[in-house]
């Protein structure tokens, strides 16, 4: 009996969830908007997480362009250092902000991904195939999670027709103050969306501070890290600024206009 090669399982396993949960996202945003039950409403946290294995692939492709094979994993390979502090930061944000408990598995997830960059530092007796397997399961663990995350929203949309994204403080008492939903919903999502530019600024200066330790060693320049990390650090933080922006424009819109709903 021929047992399956595991690290090319993986990757199939890897890319195969990945191209699904894309799919499912495009479903959602071109498929279901001005129709009952709508997907588009809500799900945000599901599509980050998405995003965030979108951008750690962008990460990977940047850093082995040119290289006629894949990483050997004879030691500790940084641009997997890199791509796991992102999915790291990205599902601890998400954690802390979204109305979901799924997101704390995936960030627990890419915490073993990433401590076990260090075991492979500090052990360098681990054969390249283990190291390749235990860096890169947790991360498909977490990939799967997020899929099942988008198909059980999609079954929880379809039963109640909206679905809450966000932890707002002071959620109960806005409810209780306000008879308007919708006005209500606008606000949460709003308020809700603001903090996505603040880990898109993390993964900037994430992938900064790689070229920099790059060159700090003597390498060549990485043009195209830095021309990501620019770019990454430029958007989150406008996006961050508009967001904020609108979220205080919503506010004193929503302050003046629920005291005469009490």
């Amino acid at each position: 009996m021929t047992l399956p090669n595991l690290e090319q399982t993986g990757v199939a396993v890897f890319f195969g969830a990945l191209l699904v949960s894309v799919g499912l996202v495009v479903w959602d945003m071109l498929g279901s908007k001005g129709e009952h039950p709508n997907y588009t409403a809500g799900g945000a946290p599901e599509r980050f997480g998405v995003l965030i294995f979108l951008y750690m692939i962008v990460v990977q492709a940047i850093g082995y362009l040119g290289e006629s094979a894949g990483p050997e994993y004879s030691t500790v390979d940084d641009v997997s250092v890199l791509s796991d502090l992102i999915g790291l930061t990205g599902f601890l944000a998400l954690a802390l902000n979204a109305r979901r408990f799924w997101p704390l598995f995936c960030a627990a997830l890419q915490g073993c991904s990433t401590i076990f960059h260090y075991a492979r530092e500090i052990i360098p007796d681990i054969i390249p195939l283990a190291y390749s397997i235990q860096k890169s399961t947790p991360t498909t663990l977490a990939l799967l999670i997020v899929l099942g995350a988008l198909i059980y929203r999609r079954w929880r949309v379809s039963r109640q027709g909206w679905d809450v994204d966000w932890s707002v403080a002071g959620y109960s008492q806005l409810y209780r103050k306000t008879d308007n939903r919708t006005m209500l919903w606008d606000y949460l999502k709003t308020f809700g969306r603001s903090w996505f530019g603040i880990p898109l600024m993390i993964w900037g200066f994430l992938v900064i501070a790689y070229c920099v330790l790059v060159l700090s060693v003597g390498g060549a320049f990485p043009a195209a890290f830095a021309l990501l990390g620019v770019a990454t650090l430029v958007v989150g933080y406008r996006y961050h600024d508009h967001e904020s922006r609108r979220v205080e424009d919503k506010t004193k819109l929503f302050n003046a206009n629920y005291g005469a709903q009490r």
